[in-house]
């Protein structure tokens, strides 16, 4: 699972804050907010607890802040299978509007 930064991000301005009130509910400075809401430094637990808290999220919904991490070969897989799919669909129609 990977961090969804701009779930944070997206999460914060939803609930009309700005990144120094952010900062200021959450416990650490707006400097340090900046860093954590876009990837460059780490989040703790702890601050993230606090920062749910501001956003109103109780901790049982934390998932919403994470993706699933995909590698790319997966991604390729999943391509090629897309793009099977979408090959089937035209052969199908081809079949179903030729003229016998």
């Amino acid at each position: 699972m990977i961090f969804n930064f701009k779930r944070l991000k997206a999460e914060r301005v939803a609930k009309g804050l700005t990144q120094a009130e952010m900062a200021k509910r959450s416990g650490i400075s707006r400097t340090s907010y900046w860093k954590k809401e876009n990837g460059k430094s780490d989040i703790g637990v702890e601050e993230f607890t606090r920062m749910l808290t501001v956003l109103g999220y109780p901790e049982n919904k934390i998932s919403i802040f994470f993706t699933k991490s995909v590698d790319k070969r997966e991604q390729k897989i999943n391509i090629v299978k897309e793009r099977r799919k979408q090959h089937a669909g035209i052969s199908n129609y081809a079949k179903s509007t030729s003229c016998d």
